[in-house]
């Protein structure tokens, strides 16, 4: 007898014993245990209306979720709706089916209904990027994750556990990495503005973000409604850093960052750096910032997603960081008529880390 797939919404307030099951089956550790706790009241506080969650059932049985998050992207001079998928999972024993594929027409179907924009969503692996491209998604392309390292024996036993205490061989490098990091700190250099750490993220974000509207490029809204859901909100169990830069007063740039799981290893990220395009320079003051401020917990590693070839990676690597080889794909899917070009251009995308739902 055939089985019988049904695509059906999900709530998160009412189905979240669901939502943290397929949570639990695609995403493990410490850190993934502390984001389930809220993860059902962290998405239904976001302030962007809209966000699409759909289960799969084999049989009347639980077996799948994909998520589209309701997010806004601005730039060349218009705010867009955008759906950000995320969370795709399917349970043990329900491979096969194409369950995903499913989940996903059925969720650009609905973000068109709803008005949005666009999907878009990030991958990791190469054979999911593959299997997503023969989906109808397109690449938009790719982001390098940029590396500090300041504990090789900690990173050697994460990503090549057989070497087991030989990575102790490394050990005398830990202390000239941390001194090169001290080093190029000491050298930065800045154009003229003011860096303070701040607690709460001002209010003049909103006029940030206008300007960034303005911009030929697309960057997800970093306006305060948004910066404070992501990263202030109840649901959230992490605690970030955030650091600001100022020229005459005026709000040039930002960025967040916080102790996170990186590759196995107790890490620092650099989740959002961003700086209006005329005050790029300031770039490497706000990581520098932000790597002062991590130092002291002496992680094995500070780590960024940035754009290739842009502002962001040369500051970063004037820090000493370095390109990791491992790349996040963006993935694009237009739902709405009529839209500029520039959307399906990959030069014309900002990438960070705070774009996506795993902050």
């Amino acid at each position: 007898m055939a089985e019988t797939i049904t695509i059906e919404p999900l709530d998160p307030s009412k189905d979240e014993d669901l939502l943290i099951k397929a949570h639990a089956a695609n995403f493990t550790g410490h850190e993934a245990d502390l984001k389930r706790a809220g993860y059902a009241r962290w998405l239904s506080s976001n302030p962007v209306e809209g966000s699409i969650y759909l289960a799969a059932y084999v049989d009347g049985a639980f077996a799948s979720f994909l998520g589209f998050m309701a997010r806004e992207v601005v730039g060349f001079g218009r705010t867009f709706r955008g759906a950000l998928a995320f969370a795709a999972s399917t349970l043990a024993g329900f491979g096969g089916r194409g369950l995903y594929r499913r989940l996903a027409h059925i969720g650009w179907d609905e973000a068109r209904r709803r008005g949005f924009d666009f999907a878009v969503g990030y991958t990791v692996r190469r054979y999911v990027l593959d299997m997503e491209m023969r989906m109808g998604w397109s690449a938009m392309g790719s982001a390098p994750v940029m590396l500090l390292p300041l504990d090789p024996p900690a990173m050697l036993r994460s990503f090549l556990p057989h070497l087991g205490p030989a990575a102790n061989l490394a050990a005398p490098a830990r202390p000239l990495a941390r001194w090169r990091a001290h080093r190029r700190l000491a050298r930065r250099r800045s154009e003229r503005a003011a860096i303070h750490a701040i607690k709460e993220f001002p209010a003049d974000l909103d006029v940030f973000t206008a300007a960034l509207r303005g911009v030929d490029r697309l960057t997800f809204a970093k306006d305060k409604r948004t910066l404070d859901w992501l990263y202030r909100s109840p649901g959230n169990p992490f605690v970030y850093d955030i650091v600001e830069a100022r020229q005459d007063g005026q709000l040039i740039g930002f960025a967040v960052g916080r102790p996170r799981d990186l590759m196995g290893v107790d890490g620092y990220g650099i989740l959002d750096l961003i700086a209006l395009p005329e005050h790029s320079g300031v770039l490497r003051s706000l990581a520098a910032s932000l790597v002062e401020i991590a130092l002291p917990a002496r992680p094995a590693m500070i780590a960024a997603l940035v754009n290739r070839d842009s502002a962001a990676e040369e500051a970063l690597r004037r820090l000493g960081f370095m390109n990791s080889r491992e790349n996040f794909n963006l993935i694009y899917r237009p739902t709405a008529d009529g839209l500029p070009g520039a959307l399906g251009q990959p030069a014309n995308w900002t990438h960070v880390w705070g774009n996506a739902d795993t902050v």
